[in-house]
């Protein structure tokens, strides 16, 4: 019993067995890990990493969260105190946050607060209340375990449900901060994936309806397309395997994979039934034609996806992770789930591209070839003027809620972001000294110059904020201030709970929170060139500067993705380059099949940079991803003109019959993955509208190069028949 009649024997067990694995894949991917640690996250050996868990473990997390509360009246009225008091203490209690700072807070200790003094108060200018008095910020502190991207989203979730009922009419609120952007990136992005998915799916059902007009081609492309998706998130999440969250971009990919080589199957099954084959004939026709053009696209697309496995970033290695362990139940589920459910389908004449396209090419191909080398080189040029462009913290779509939240805190308050710098004295004395005193306004000061820090606070803001406080304005200030040693100690004794996150007990280690304007960001190298030249300066006089926070740990990763891109685009064309020669058994072929893999992606590029649009972190899987959903095609088109040329045709012949073959097949794949793409135009995050501009570009100009150029180059190639 050969394999065809062996799907024709089993074929309700097969597809029993088959459609109760993608079940239980399903049910199983519910528990994908997408919690990884703080040090996955980032890129690997951080020195900003490490300066994190210092932090940490001296201080604390640091303030993630800001909820911003705002009234008609001034907040420092009585009334709008006892309110605040009531939101402090409900937030205090959450579960998940570690402590928050108010102005509650400051006030708690006196029975009827003195508002003058608490305007004057550092803390209060700097991070608790607006110019205008009518908005106060209150900063939220996460625990550790809180960080964690999907507890973050449930922790904001959480308190952006209870501070909904908390509101009065008049009253307006919203969460912001680097916990607050992550979590509702991650949110938006669930979205959109998942309605990426279903444009794909919906988009080949209406294509596949409408062409081949047969439920069972409908139901086979979906069941391999989803089987991918299945089994990998399955496996993955059995093997408790740690994910970034970005990891959610693989499942698009990996569905359009496996609704690309349905595709083929299909395409084939129905022309042998349209030549009048039946089940048995048709099946194994198929398997003759396809099996060895569908599993050598599976290698090199696995190849082009395993380059990604080598990243620094998480991010992308997910990605990768997720598609190259799926691909292969792609094939395997075209190679059983899908003849099972096409036997019966019935014959039908459909219009094929060939002949019309061999027209076209016959009519002018040294014209034709000419137009798109001035074309290629023309838009590919515009690689020169490529730039990288940073997703964070500028994640959402200008006009967004959460957007216009940031740009709020901007303008309003205190800077969206923020980072800490840490400070420690390595010489035997600690920040008592007179001169390692004026070092922490020193860092200040500088600071404040930068363009992009909004305000900044240190031990010496907190402790004389809670020092006036308790103990009233001192009468002879300029004294106690003269007096640094007992200066930092009357602080600590005035409120050691406040500033035990800001000095350590030893006063030999600080914090300095920074507040960052996120419009600026462009100005962040410079900050960073600040940075280092006062840690240099420090040093020589017993003083070790470092720092770290969400918002400097995602610019830290944008000095990689230079690097990454490079590395990845040459790992992947080199890599299916080889395969390509292996498998045509010919370094002409394996060149001739580079060209409309290749080509579209440079020209993308170049578009990219004659338009001014930068390669961000999103698009750092371009070329990977457009490589490993274009080879498909080419080794398809490129295997039938080779085996054609075999036979005795002429390249003409070969090129037409082929394209009458597999030409549908590539239109529609190209044309629902398009679609698909492009469906991520309205969601209100960067990264996917960027998807949605670009990955349609290059699907587009990769059908065009191999319907065209790749029929074009093999006419030209090989002006005589071949026998």
């Amino acid at each position: 019993m050969d394999f065809s009649n062996f799907i024709k024997h089993f074929r309700f067990q097969i597809l029993a067995a088959g459609t109760i694995a993608i079940a239980f894949g399903f049910w199983f991917s519910k528990g994908l890990n997408l919690d990884p640690s703080l040090h996955s996250r980032f890129l690997r050996d951080s020195p900003q990493i490490e300066t994190y868990r210092d932090l940490q473990e001296s201080f604390g997390t640091e303030p993630l969260l800001a909820l911003v509360w705002e009234t008609e009246e001034p907040v420092l009225g009585e009334t709008k105190l006892l309110r605040l008091r009531q939101l402090t203490d409900q937030l205090a209690q959450t579960e998940g946050i570690q402590s928050v700072i108010s102005l509650s807070n400051l006030s708690r200790n006196q029975q009827k607060p003195d508002t003058e003094i608490l305007k004057q108060l550092p803390l209060t200018k700097k991070l608790l209340l607006s110019p205008d008095g009518k908005r106060t910020v209150l900063a939220l502190i996460p625990s550790a375990s809180a960080i964690l991207p999907s507890k973050g989203l449930a922790l904001t979730k959480k308190i952006e449900s209870g501070v909904k009922e908390f509101l009065l009419p008049t009253e307006r609120a919203f969460l912001t901060g680097p916990l607050a952007m992550q979590s509702k990136a991650i949110e938006l992005s669930r979205k959109d994936l998942f309605f990426s998915v279903s444009a794909i799916t919906l988009f080949g059902i209406v294509l596949f309806g409408f062409i081949y007009r047969s439920w069972r081609t409908i139901t086979a492309a979906v069941l391999a397309g989803l089987s991918g998706v299945s089994f990998s998130c399955g496996l993955m999440a059995i093997l408790n395997v740690s994910l970034s969250q970005f990891a959610l971009m693989a499942v698009p990919i990996l569905a359009a994979i496996g609704f690309e080589n349905a595709v083929y199957f299909i395409g084939h099954f129905t022309n042998e039934k349209n030549r009048g084959a039946d089940d048995t004939e048709a099946l194994r026709k198929m398997f003759q034609s396809c099996t060895i053009p569908c599993l050598w696209a599976v290698i090199t697309t696995i190849a082009g996806f395993a380059t990604l496995l080598f990243s620094d970033l998480s991010q992308i290695r997910s990605i990768g992770l997720i598609v190259v362990t799926g691909i292969p139940f792609t094939l395997i589920s075209s190679l059983t789930i899908l003849p099972a459910i096409l036997i019966g389908v019935k014959k039908q004449k459909m219009a094929t591209p060939g002949p019309f396209l061999v027209a076209t090419i016959k009519k002018n191909p040294i014209l034709l070839a000419s137009v798109l080398i001035v074309a290629t080189l023309v838009l590919s040029y515009g690689i020169r003027f490529v730039h990288l462009r940073f997703d964070f913290p500028r994640i959402f779509k200008t006009g967004t809620a959460p957007q216009m939240e940031i740009a709020e805190m901007d303008e309003k308050l205190f800077g969206a972001a923020s980072f800490e710098i840490l400070m420690q004295t390595t010489d035997g004395t600690d920040f008592s000294h007179p001169e390692k005193f004026k070092l922490i306004q020193g860092m200040q000061m500088a600071m404040g110059l930068t363009a992009p820090v909004a305000t900044t606070l240190s031990p010496i803001d907190i402790g004389i904020s809670a020092y006036v406080l308790t103990s009233g304005i001192p009468k002879n200030a300029k004294a106690l201030w003269n007096n640094r040693n007992r200066l930092l100690r009357e602080i600590r004794a005035s409120d050691d709970g406040l500033l035990r996150q800001w000095l350590s007990k030893d006063l030999k280690k600080v914090r300095i929170h920074v507040r960052v304007r996120t419009d600026k960001q462009e100005y962040y190298d410079k900050m960073i060139q600040a940075l280092n030249y006062m840690k240099t300066s420090f040093a020589g006089v017993g003083v070790d500067v470092s720092w770290s926070g969400f918002a400097l740990l995602y610019k830290e990763m944008e000095k990689k993705m230079l690097a990454e891109l490079i590395r990845n685009c040459t790992m992947a064309f080199v890599t299916v380059c080889l395969l390509l020669i292996v498998l045509f058994r010919s370094v002409k072929w394996g060149l001739l099949a580079m060209i409309p893999n290749v080509l579209p992606i440079l020209i993308t590029m170049g578009i990219m940079g004659w338009t001014g649009a930068g390669f961000s972190l999103a698009l750092m899987i371009l070329p990977a991803v457009g490589l490993g959903l274009i080879v498909d095609d080419t080794i398809h088109i490129l295997w039938g003109m080779k085996q054609g040329m075999k036979e005795g045709m002429t390249p003409a012949e070969a090129v037409e019959k082929t394209l009458s073959g597999v030409g549908r097949a590539c239109m529609l794949s190209s044309v629902v993955l398009i679609l698909g793409f492009a469906s991520l135009i309205t969601s209100g995050f960067i990264s996917n509208i960027q998807l949605a501009l670009w990955m349609p570009t290059l699907l587009t100009l990769a059908l065009l190069f191999d319907l065209v150029a790749l029929p074009l180059g093999v006419i030209l190639w090989n002006k005589k028949p071949q026998r």
